[in-house]
């Protein structure tokens, strides 16, 4: 059956989108400590509590689950697993509004998400129009670092994204992200070698720590890569014979990550052997990068992957795995494991195996993202935290809320995340609950943005930078950025997109269109801009304006894929389905990797009910990104159209598995219990149709079918509250209004059900239920001749079918057979 409104009563009709289906038929009791632990408004200084507590923590970038239980089940991690059986383990949650390396990092540095904290992007502009890394003048809020250096405690961190220039931070020390190469971007030869350590006496020290790449030998590489010495010779990157590096080689990119990784060790171990400190920080990226770019080569070999490659490079990702566990074992032997705690974790996990995507670059980044799993690791262990333990619902948010407590400082509550509890001995939390401050930032504006505009700049590593990232995706070319033919870079509107983006998942239009608007100013033909504005547009329904943004957006780039794929959209909306096919196969013809592109097709294609050819569309979604709920959601009402109900049902339940809060899981339920209601099952109709009502508040469909079903169980106060509230969320909806009035009738609100009755006959004058209707009123008030009027009105409009619904009701049979 279609996938529509239906009612037994409803005139027929054009179907609507199959995407949904509507079915026919303060504490008294609070505790002295939880009172305590309120300290809204008070100076964090005059709460900081010396618990005696110390802790290390190791950020490794990308580092999955599957591959660590794997590798330590084969007892090739001993340190991970020596952590994990002496504390707690489980899954952490990424971040989604933007999936970038120094967004995430930054919020686990500070507990806040990038709208608040200000980073969004590898690069920042600078006032001389060129472009830097992205640096610490650029965070907008403090860090843990900041805040414990504050109150006079001891931090070291070394290497976290977008610490260059090094702050001043007390007592404490701070190798900055400069130290190192970044994946994507910043090298140790950019900026000011003085502004790369604090103190800056430091960095004399901890650069000889870091070795050049051509110390990359043969017989280190060989530990991961199968290549023979002479061919490692004549590949590597060497300054005699390079002026710089290649971006696309894969071999320049591995000594970069296998410098830095040792880099950061050496410095590490010094630091920890030298310098007393309350919190340590150390940031390792090479899992993630290594991963991005090898492990399409890892076993079970792909079909799509060469024989000489997988050969060279099949073994690159696990073999990192062991020696990062081999790294963090060099810290752990440094550390006092009975007085500090350690907390290891990752800001997201790494595809493996079969769930792999295709990608034939170097690291395609349009894509990388769809490289992640959306679950990281997260390992604490040491005094006063609990054995033996799994962890969940943590995100990456919580670990400053938590490290802060564990140290004696309270938390902020202008902080996004919250103190993971659950970690903690029973005693530990009984004699220290957790306190809190209104923030950290109050009364303490930071001099952030004054250095980063006289700050130096080398040209040649800058560039050497946006080589890389050009490589590897993140930049355009010259002749599709606006940058200069000799490369210099002009604007970078990115930053003020992607925050433009976090304000819209925020519901945050207008702020939104600020940092759009601000994009446009650097850049007046910057398609982003111009797209997200025409969203904007779209959502507040102004259609026409919409759509000149994006002409507007074709006419400065005739291939971008997003333009093609929005005004497709509009004209779906505008029910120019024809049109909206060729535009997304249009898209397709440009570049056919993007999901999106393909589940747009698939959407239309569905509307236009070619269902085959949306199934296809939909399974090469699902084969570009297997982790897709919304492809499964589609696939299964496309299912659900063609009556395959079975095969439907296993995919809206996959789609509730992979994304139970998406917008979604509503329709998904809400399908379910339609299905379930066609078969007969009216309990688990009933069951779905109250998760889609819990679901989500303005979703009126199931809040009609779960009524349609409490008036057959005669629940008619339950169905009134429900067709109510639908009747608040859409006004004159012609099905609800009717079903109201029929629902007043039988509880004898005779006034209420003649105004709904009286509203759908003005509104929807070939509706002859609202005229039987009306017709039983005006017998029950003793008009009988206008209840003969609205009967034969009802009559001549709905036929047999009319009069077979008229005889249901004793008193118009009557009156029919009367005649």
């Amino acid at each position: 059956m279609p996938f529509r409104w239906c009612d037994a009563a409803a005139p027929r009709g054009r179907a609507p989108r199959s995407g949904t289906s509507l079915v026919s038929g303060l504490n008294p009791f609070l505790t002295i400590a939880a009172v305590a632990s309120i300290l809204f408004g008070c100076r964090a200084g005059d709460h900081v509590l010396d618990l005696g507590t110390q802790a290390v923590v190791v950020g490794i970038d990308g580092a999955d689950w599957k591959i660590i239980d794997r590798l330590a089940a084969e007892g090739h991690l001993p340190a991970m697993a020596s952590l994990r059986d002496r504390g707690v383990w489980g899954e952490i949650e990424t971040l989604h509004d933007i999936p970038l390396s120094p967004v995430i990092w930054t919020s686990v540095a500070t507990a806040k998400k990038a709208d608040k904290h200000g980073v969004t992007w590898f690069m920042v502009d600078r006032p001389d129009g060129t472009r830097a890394p992205v640096r610490s003048t650029n965070r907008k809020v403090k860090a843990i670092w900041n805040i414990l250096a504050e109150h006079r405690r001891r931090p070291t961190v070394i290497g976290w994204w977008a610490t260059y220039p090094a702050e001043e931070i007390g007592r404490g020390v701070l190798v900055s992200d400069a130290i190192g190469f970044h994946g994507f971007g910043a090298t140790a030869r950019d900026g000011d070698d003085g502004k790369k350590t604090y103190p800056a006496s430091l960095f004399e020290t901890v650069s000889l720590l870091v070795p050049p790449e051509q110390q990359i030998t043969a017989d280190y590489a060989r530990r991961f890569i199968h290549i023979d010495a002479e061919t490692y010779s004549n590949v590597m990157f060497s300054p005699a014979r390079h002026t710089r590096h290649n971006p696309f080689n894969p071999i320049h990119l591995f000594q970069q990550y296998a410098v830095t990784a040792e880099g950061y060790t050496a410095i590490a171990e010094e630091l920890l052997e030298e310098r007393p400190f309350d919190l340590f920080m150390v940031y390792y990226e090479q899992v993630d990068s290594l991963s991005h770019l090898f492990m399409k080569y890892a076993p079970p070999k792909l079909e799509w992957i060469e024989t000489e490659p997988y050969e060279r490079f099949r073994d690159v990702v696990t073999e990192w795995y062991k020696h990062q566990d081999a790294l963090l074992g060099r810290l752990l032997a440094r550390i006092d494991l009975e007085k500090t705690a350690v907390f290891v974790l990752s800001d997201h996990g790494f595809k493996s195996g079969e769930r792999r995507i295709r990608s034939e670059e170097v690291v395609d980044v349009r894509k990388a993202h769809l490289d992640h799993e959306p679950k990281g690791i997260f390992i604490a262990a040491g005094p006063k935290l609990r054995k033996g333990v799994q962890v969940d619902g943590a995100s990456v948010l919580d670990v400053t809320p938590t490290v802060l407590h564990y140290l004696g400082l309270p938390v902020a509550q202008d902080m996004d995340g919250k103190v993971l509890d659950t970690i903690f001995e029973d005693e530990f939390l009984g004699e220290h609950p957790i306190r809190y401050i209104a923030s950290y930032e109050a009364g303490s504006e930071t001099e952030r943005g004054r250095e980063a505009a006289n700050e130096p700049t080398n040209d040649s590593p800058v560039e050497e930078n946006l080589d890389q990232l050009r490589a590897l995706g993140y930049l355009e070319t010259p002749s599709e950025s606006g940058l200069g033919s000799d490369g210099a870079v002009e604007s970078s509107p990115e930053i003020h997109n992607n925050l433009g983006r976090v304000y819209l998942q925020n519901g945050e239009p207008d702020k939104a269109r600020r940092e759009f608007e601000k994009a446009l100013e650097l850049d007046p033909d910057n398609a982003d801009a111009l797209l997200s504005i025409a969203q904007i547009h779209r959502v507040e329904g102004r259609v026409v304006q919409a759509e000149q943004l994006v002409k507007r957006a074709l006419q400065a780039d005739p291939n971008s894929i997003g333009a093609l794929s929005q005004l497709a959209e509009i004209k779906r909306d505008l029910d120019d389905l024809d049109e909206a096919i060729r535009l997304f196969r249009e898209a397709l013809r440009i570049d056919d990797s993007q999901p999106f592109v393909h589940l747009g097709l698939g959407d239309v294609l569905q509307r236009a009910g070619q269902f085959e050819e949306a199934e296809r569309a939909f399974r090469h979604v699902l084969e570009l990104d297997p982790d897709s709920a919304k492809a499964y959601y589609n696939l299964g009402a496309t299912y659900g159209n063609q009556g395959r109900l079975d095969e439907a049902v296993i995919c809206y339940e996959r789609s509730l598995e992979l994304a139970p809060q998406a917008p979604e899981a509503v329709l998904a339920h809400n399908n379910l219990g339609v299905i379930h209601l066609n078969r007969g099952e009216v309990e688990q109709a009933a069951e779905r149709f109250a998760m889609a009502v819990k679901a989500s508040p303005f979703h009126l469909e199931s809040r009609y079918n779960l009524a349609l079903i409490y008036l057959d169980e005669s629940k008619v106060d339950e169905a009134i509250s429900l067709l109510e509230n639908a009747a608040r969320i859409q006004p004159n909806h012609e099905l609800v209004t009717l079903r109201l009035g029929l629902a007043y009738l039988r509880k004898g609100r005779n006034e209420d059900a003649f105004k709904s009755f009286l509203l759908v006959r003005r509104l929807y004058p070939q509706n002859w239920n609202a005229l039987l209707g009306l017709a039983l009123l005006h017998l029950g008030a003793g008009q009988e001749e206008q209840a003969r009027a609205s009967l034969d009105e009802a009559l001549r409009l709905g036929g047999d079918v009319a009069r077979n619904q008229a005889k249901s009701f004793p008193r118009l049979d009557e009156l029919i057979s009367g005649r």
